[in-house]
């Protein structure tokens, strides 16, 4: 029961986190994650569900992420600001669609190369 309650205490830090590190809504996390505003309230009272824990933790490791990379007073504008490489969507759209941590990522990683592509 212990392992189960700690599960979901890092479950609503991770909520916390992203939050922050990306000045979202409750609507907007809500939104991120293709649930609804009281889904959220309830992962936050019962811990984040353990078949979305996973999607949860991977976002918080990307706003960690943005945290190490970006000034963090700039870090809401950069993910609401489309972006050619992401198709014109917003780090936020792409995030919030399957497999769009990765895609995150690999936009950033085109970024940041100082090689030709």
């Amino acid at each position: 029961m212990a392992v189960s309650a700690a599960a979901h205490r890092i479950g609503a830090g991770a909520l916390d986190e992203i939050r922050r590190r990306f000045a979202l809504s409750e609507d907007e996390l809500a939104g991120l994650f293709g649930v609804s505003r009281p889904a959220i309230t309830k992962w936050r009272q019962r811990g984040v569900p353990v078949g979305r824990a996973a999607d949860v933790d991977r976002v918080r490791e990307l706003a960690e992420y943005f945290g190490r990379r970006f000034i963090a007073a700039r870090i809401p504008q950069i993910v609401r600001t489309p972006g050619k490489g992401l198709a014109g969507k917003t780090v936020l759209a792409v995030v919030a669609e399957a497999g769009g941590v990765d895609r995150v990522y690999a936009y950033l990683e085109r970024l940041f190369s100082y090689t030709p592509s």
